[in-house]
């Protein structure tokens, strides 16, 4: 990792106290005068081939499978932009009443076209906001997930965009942040990687807690005016989707987030978790 990747990744031990500086001081994005409307563009790739539905991936995972997508959608919050003196500035989603709130965004990169039929036909790989008009800006950084205030709330009467029931789980586990599916000759029906909050505890009335939160922060370097890339060779990379469960220690073939299941562990590390370095997203 580069020297002002280092620096840059330490900044969000920081981010809060930076944000609420930010927020408070005249160079904040609520600031019209300063402020202006940014778009933050996302990519899906299988390496360096575009990645959507309807498409067949070669060598995919420890095994080499082949596979075909089924799904690719998660939350995203808490997103930051860095400029080079590593100030980080709030960018503030912008409220659309189907992809966005102010406060969680869902980026959806299946159509609903071939095996892609838990989905819709609509698409969202963008998230807009405002933010100052720096002219310095050299990286990004964002939450994968929905915020722990927010990830309980009743589907039928939530505001979008947590008001969609494929990526809801139930009362006590929240939304699924991440829903990433491959159907591959082995599983037909789907190798799964659902990122969620686990062991969690409470009722609609008390409110709910969970031991673990699983919300990776990514951040990275680059040029922010070009698109974020996700990999889903990167993130599939390190498990064999050629594997059936055993319905002993494995009860699904893939990972619903349970901290027992063999697939789990090292999928929760392509992103970063518990700790360590993401290696799913890049920015130019």
């Amino acid at each position: 990792m580069s020297e002002r990747a280092c620096r840059f990744t330490s900044l969000w031990a920081t981010v809060i106290a930076g944000a609420l500086a930010s927020a408070c001081s005249s160079d904040a994005p609520g600031d019209d005068a300063k402020a202006r409307d940014i778009e933050l563009h996302f990519d899906a790739r299988w390496r360096q081939t575009p990645f959507g539905c309807g498409s067949l991936l070669d060598g995919i995972g420890k095994s080499g499978s082949t596979a075909e997508p089924l799904d690719l959608r998660f939350y995203v919050h808490d997103v930051m932009l860095v400029r080079d003196d590593e100030q980080a500035v709030p960018f503030v989603l912008s409220a659309d009443d189907e992809w966005q709130s102010t406060q969680v965004a869902l980026l959806d990169f299946e159509d609903g076209s071939g095996r892609c039929d838990r989905g819709t036909q609509a698409t969202n790989t963008v998230l807009r906001g405002r933010a100052p008009q720096h002219s310095d800006y050299v990286g990004l950084g964002f939450t994968l997930g929905v915020p722990p205030e927010l990830n309980h709330l009743d589907l039928s009467t939530a505001a979008a965009p947590l008001d969609v029931p494929g990526m809801w789980w139930s009362w006590q586990g929240g939304y699924k942040y991440v829903r990433a599916e491959l159907a591959t000759p082995q599983n037909p029906d789907g190798f799964l990687f659902h990122l969620g909050a686990t062991s969690c505890a409470g009722s609609p009335a008390n409110g709910y807690a969970c031991e673990r939160q699983n919300l990776p922060r990514i951040t990275l370097v680059g040029d922010t005016t070009k698109p974020v890339t996700l990999d889903v060779a990167a993130l599939f990379g390190s498990v064999d989707l050629s594997q059936k469960p055993d319905l002993a220690t494995d009860l699904v073939p893939g990972c619903m987030s349970d901290g027992g299941d063999p697939e789990c562990p090292p999928l929760f590390a392509t992103l970063g978790l518990p700790v360590g370095e993401q290696e799913v997203f890049s920015l130019p």
